[in-house]
């Protein structure tokens, strides 16, 4: 069971921005809404990829919590969807595309950030 999980997680943590950047390469008018969103997953997407890289070039020797990083980061990852959606929709648009990414890539940061913080 945790093996669906796991590969359920994977494939709408790494499907759901592919389909996003097809439909940003296809509709032009959904840029400015698609772009925030990346950038908001896109710290996610790079912790996944370094740690897959590294755990294929660096195989553990025993158990390891490789796998469990797709389910127990999946409410934080949909939570950083939605913030990223809440800035595409909100955000001026009269913003570049590049600087709305950068504002959506930040925001992960600084939130993390506000709730040690606060913790």
């Amino acid at each position: 069971m945790d093996s669906y999980l796991t590969i359920g997680a994977i494939l709408f943590e790494f499907g759901l921005p592919s389909i996003l950047i097809y439909i940003a390469f296809e509709k032009v008018e959904f840029r400015r809404v698609i772009v925030p969103v990346i950038g908001a997953i896109s710290p996610f997407l790079l912790v996944y990829i370094i740690g897959s890289v590294s755990y294929v070039l660096f195989p553990p020797d025993g158990l390891s919590m490789f796998e469990a990083i797709f389910i127990m980061s999946f409410l934080p990852y949909v939570v950083f969807l939605v913030i990223g959606l809440s800035l595409g929709i909100f955000l001026p648009k009269s913003m570049q595309l590049l600087s709305r990414y950068l504002v959506a890539f930040l925001i992960g940061p600084v939130v993390g950030l506000g709730l040690a913080v606060i913790s």
